[in-house]
């Protein structure tokens, strides 16, 4: 006989429920953060359990902190973000424009690159490169293949998943392929600036 595994029935049972109310059914659902109660009514059942489970997900997506929170994005996607919130305020947005894109060129993206519309400047993805920039990377790439490598399997993996040890093993790559000391603080220090804005702005607690 099939059994429902305590959790789920636990959850199904303190899960809100939509009841009667007026000609219709009324959904209701409790911020956890700011306590209060949000209330839409509809017309039929279906609907109302719908409106709570979507709400219920978006609130539990709030509370992890901005894109779910470490267990629900890749560094590749992190960067991305941090590059469009934070990045292209900063005097050397075209610079570190590049160190993200080499991320997200080493895992399979596209690279991105700051368009400026009048006056205001913001971030798209770089359809295509000019012969002599893509030669230009290529020889890059080749120059330090085990750190492309490494910077494509790091852009891989979930924000959670990432470990000092990770980041070590990046440093002592660049430096044996001949990286310059200024070249790997430089790209070290992007990162820990954006995993220190996600854990003071984004909701990331308990995140190291």
């Amino acid at each position: 006989m099939f059994q429902l595994d305590k959790e789920h029935v636990m959850t199904k049972r303190t899960q809100p429920q939509p009841f009667k109310f007026r000609n219709g059914y009324r959904a209701q659902v409790t911020n956890p953060t700011t306590k209060k109660r949000e209330t839409k009514d509809f017309l039929k059942h279906r609907d109302a359990q719908l409106w709570i489970n979507a709400r219920l997900y978006a609130l539990e997506m709030l509370s992890k902190g901005r894109l779910g929170g470490p267990e629900q994005c890749t560094l590749a996607e992190f960067l991305i973000e941090y590059a469009h919130s934070n990045i292209i305020a900063n005097a050397g947005y075209v610079q570190e424009l590049n160190r993200v894109s080499s991320y997200l060129e080493a895992a399979g993206m596209k690279r991105i690159k700051a368009v400026k519309v009048g006056a205001v400047i913001r971030i798209d993805e770089q359809e295509e490169v000019s012969e002599k920039m893509a030669e230009y990377l290529k020889k890059a790439r080749e120059a330090i293949e085990s750190v492309w490598e490494l910077r494509g399997e790091l852009a891989s993996k979930l924000c959670s998943e990432l470990t000092r040890d990770d980041f070590a093993q990046l440093i002592s790559t660049m430096t044996l392929c001949g990286n310059s000391p200024s070249t790997i603080q430089k790209e070290i220090a992007l990162i820990r600036a954006a995993f220190n804005e996600a854990i003071k702005n984004w909701g990331w607690t308990g995140f190291e």
